[in-house]
């Protein structure tokens, strides 16, 4: 009998990588937020696009509704975590990454703590792609942070996440919605990501400004990055785009190492 080998998966193609990173409050089924991404997407053309609070239709308990997902991403491979279920609407929200590339793997990991009142955990999305022309791999980090709870229990989600990413050597990304509303969730973060060896995205100070805050906090959203050159001419908040209370952020990195590959 034949046998039959899978096709490698598609990797980066290109040495500047553009990634968006947006909290979408569950927008994504209103036309407000649809003409805003696609927007973005002309504009923009995101090889890397890291979605918190995204929100998908259901059947079953188990069943995603893959259709939905890709009327929302044409042309991108994505992945979706759910952290919450809404039986009565038939949605499930949660993370979702999309990218040009085929992932390689994929982990899913959701908070040991629950959120009070709702009691649902939060989730972080780790993915993994191959780079065209590199023998290292691109890890991209998408997490939200939990909520509402005591720092020590926010810890614990930052430290289970660093454990799942520790021994990667290549490049990588950490974007998410952290929700560090208070300082001591902005330290325990920046330990983190220190330990990994991480620098993080910085904008402009019109573009800082612009980031989600609660009461003059520090921001909510960050990105974070190690083994890749920071872009700032083309790293920006659309602070025009309000179809969410957070703001999306562009970020364009450079890969070193990387290659172009013809015709594409």
């Amino acid at each position: 009998m034949a046998s039959w080998e899978q096709p490698p998966p598609v990797p980066i193609l290109h040495p500047h990588l553009c990634i968006l990173n947006w909290n979408i409050a569950k927008q994504n089924y209103q036309l407000g937020w649809q003409q805003e991404f696609q927007a973005i997407l002309r504009l923009y053309d995101p090889h890397l696009v890291f979605f918190q609070e995204a929100s998908l239709k259901w059947s079953g308990l188990d069943q995603i509704w893959a259709s939905q997902a890709g009327a929302m991403l044409p042309a991108l491979n994505w992945h979706f975590t759910p952290n919450v279920m809404n039986q009565r609407r038939r949605m499930a929200s949660g993370l979702l990454t999309a990218s040009t590339a085929e992932s390689i793997s994929q982990v899913c990991l959701h908070s040991h703590h629950r959120e009070p009142l709702i009691k649902t955990p939060k989730a972080a999305l780790i993915t993994e792609y191959p780079i065209a022309g590199m023998t290292s791999t691109l890890l991209a980090i998408n997490i939200h942070g939990i909520n509402y709870v005591r720092s020590h229990q926010f810890e614990a989600q930052i430290h289970q996440m660093e454990a799942a990413i520790s021994d990667h050597q290549g490049p990588l990304i950490l974007a998410g919605d952290f929700n560090t509303w208070r300082p001591k969730r902005m330290q325990i973060l920046l330990d983190c990501t220190m330990r990994l060896s991480l620098q993080q995205v910085t904008f402009s100070p019109s573009c800082h400004q612009q980031l989600k805050r609660f009461l003059g906090s520090d921001p909510l959203d960050h990105v974070f990055y190690r083994g890749l050159q920071l872009d700032s001419q083309r790293t920006k908040v659309l602070g025009n785009f309000t179809s969410s209370d957070h703001t999306p952020m562009v970020v364009t990195f450079e890969i070193p190492g990387s290659k172009t590959v013809q015709g594409v």
